[in-house]
């Protein structure tokens, strides 16, 4: 929708203001133009008004208070608020120092300090120029949008978002696949397996062959395999092409009796059982060596035998009761700038439950190998300042891990090729920062998902 509004603020100076709404985001844009035409004294304008004129044509300053000439009589009615409020200094402030669409825009964006005065002590004309464009100062906004109501809406030029990107990580689990030690959980020896999977040729090929699928699926192994423990399940990570698709919340209801009239009340109940036992599914693309395929093939395999009884963990999760071929996934979504955090959560004992042979029915693909695989959860829980805490525990002994090799920070954008900044990241990791203008966020301050990497450029 586009509106287009003809503001005259002075004899010679005219300001086009432009609201342009597309693709659900607001486009201000404003032009000046100015007159040459010499200023005629307010008190000779007054006189030559026309009392049957149509009274949105009048200038603030036909309308000036101030003036000993002006009559209010019949008019009172068809004025404007700001009409009321203009001070003894507002023609004299037109006229002195006329202000600029640039300077309007500055002064509309406001400052870093906290007692900004919206618009700058602007006259109370252009502060309600601005106003009935649906123009606020970040500010304005902050203040009233919890105790006052924006009448006929508002323009948030600041705070609105129409596209981010996903996030997701994938924690290892720990299947015992080469040989743990059951107190320290530290792997015995390079590629030595567990002594009954040394009797089958698929987990000794995957031990020659596929020492990088057994460290996605045993993250004891990356210690021998690395040097260094990453909790990271990067393959997946990188593979992953859909979106991870969350449940919904719907309270129960709790039903009293009925009384003696037929009629009983519904009580809102918890939204708890929501959480509980997601299921979804996630799409993966796949190479021509079925990296992706292997990790959950091999994951199938080891649940087999486990289920056999021929394999069990190490005596570490029997002792404290944890479930070892379970994992998490984080869910990070992040703003255009692709690092503030506008929204975040974590599925819990994450297992998969299903392995698509199917997808080799025919020896066609389309576009590319990808496949969906089930997955089912223990519960999801989002937006808890302990989420983000678990995330960063995982990640800190990375940050100065010296065999990780990442000693920079990676910025978004590549100045230097004036392009997007494509190194790659070897850990990641949140950060508190304040933000410059509190008018910004209710908090003062943001998350951001932060990376580090090797290379400097």
């Amino acid at each position: 929708m586009l509106k287009i509004s003809l503001y005259r603020c002075s004899d010679q100076l005219y300001l086009y203001v432009i609201s342009l709404e597309f693709a659900h985001r607001n486009i201000i844009i404003i032009f000046e133009e100015r007159s040459e035409t010499m200023p005629i004294n307010i008190k000779e304008r007054q006189k030559q008004v026309d009392r049957n004129d149509d009274k949105s044509k009048y200038s603030p300053e036909d309308l000036d208070v101030t003036t000993d000439s002006y009559d209010p009589s019949g008019y009172a009615d068809d004025r404007r608020p700001v009409d009321e409020k203009l001070d003894d200094n507002y023609s004299k402030f037109i006229r002195n120092k006329p202000i600029t669409g640039t300077q309007a825009l500055t002064h509309l964006e406001g400052t870093a300090s906290d007692s900004f005065t919206p618009f700058n002590g602007l006259s109370n004309y252009y502060e309600s120029l601005f106003h009935s464009a649906g123009i606020y100062s970040p500010q304005e906004i902050r203040k009233n949008l919890y105790t006052g109501t924006f009448r006929f809406g508002y323009h948030n030029l600041y705070n609105n978002i129409t596209q981010g990107r996903e996030f997701l990580f994938f924690t290892k689990p720990n299947l015992n696949i080469i040989k743990q030690d059951d107190t320290t959980l530290r792997t015995v020896g390079d590629t030595t397996l567990q002594t009954y999977l040394q009797t089958l040729p698929f987990w000794t090929d995957m031990s020659i062959n596929r020492q990088n699928t057994i460290a996605a699926l045993e993250s004891s192994y990356s210690d021998a395999k690395y040097g260094y423990r990453d909790p990271f399940n990067h393959i997946l990570q990188n593979q992953v092409s859909s979106n991870l698709e969350i449940p919904n919340l719907s309270a129960d209801m709790i039903d009293t009796p009925t009384n003696a009239f037929g009629v009983n009340y519904k009580y809102r109940g918890s939204t708890e059982s929501g959480d509980d036992n997601p299921s979804f599914s996630l799409e993966f693309n796949d190479t021509k060596w079925l990296d992706v395929y292997y990790v959950f093939k091999a994951y199938d395999e080891y649940e087999k035998l486990k289920a056999h009884g021929v394999i069990r963990p190490a005596k570490y999760y029997i002792t404290h009761r944890i479930i070892h071929d379970a994992f998490s996934i984080f869910k990070f979504i992040v703003d255009e700038d692709m690092e503030t955090i506008i929204y975040w959560g974590k599925m819990y004992g994450v297992v998969p439950t299903s392995l698509p042979r199917d997808l080799f029915n025919t020896p066609t693909f389309e576009q590319q190998l990808s496949f969906s695989i089930d997955f089912q959860a223990a519960w999801y829980d989002d937006m808890k300042p302990e989420i983000l805490q678990d995330f960063n525990e995982l990640s800190k002994p990375l940050l100065t891990d010296s065999k990780l090799d990442a000693k920079y920070w990676l910025s978004t954008y590549n100045t230097n090729l004036d392009a997007v900044d494509r190194r790659i990241g070897k850990v990641a990791y949140i950060v508190k920062e304040k933000n410059v203008n509190s008018a910004y966020s209710p908090t003062g301050y943001r998350y951001k998902l932060k990376w580090k990497g090797s290379d400097l450029y």
